[in-house]
């Protein structure tokens, strides 16, 4: 992905610069997928663990997705309109190359980063790849 450019059935496509990955694992089927190893993990930027919903939450999903606004109908209708476009998330982007960070606060960031690799109440420390998304949370 960092090269812009995927390969499916050994054909290459390349992808814009504004394209994201979202992936997903259901942790009760692992049939085909495995556990990432920790030398992947930090190639992720976050990671977000589902419970199940609420009965009354989980109610309404399924009403829902019964009706006219289940997301295939959503969809669609064209009812999904866009928030941003590609052209103003790109210059958003080049405006981060315009914010200042002292290097004294760059320096407190990365001892934090590393602090996560020798503290006893972390199983497996933040790797160099947190710095980069460290700096962009604290913006």
């Amino acid at each position: 992905m960092q090269e812009r450019m995927v390969s499916i059935d050994r054909e290459t496509y390349h992808v814009p610069a504004n394209f994201t990955v979202f992936a997903t694992q259901n942790p009760i089927e692992y049939e085909g997928t495995y556990p990432l190893p920790e030398a992947q993990k930090d190639r992720f930027m976050l990671k977000i663990a589902m419970q199940c919903p609420e009965k009354q939450d989980e109610l309404a999903l399924a009403q829902r997705m019964l009706g006219d606004d289940s997301p295939e109908a959503v969809l669609s209708a064209g009812r999904v309109q866009n928030v941003i476009t590609s052209d103003a998330l790109t210059r958003m982007r080049k405006n981060l190359n315009g914010i200042l960070i002292k290097e004294e606060s760059l320096g407190y960031l990365v001892e934090i980063v590393r602090a996560t690799r020798s503290n006893p109440s972390v199983l497996v420390g933040a790797g160099p790849r947190a710095c980069p998304l460290c700096i962009l949370t604290a913006i």
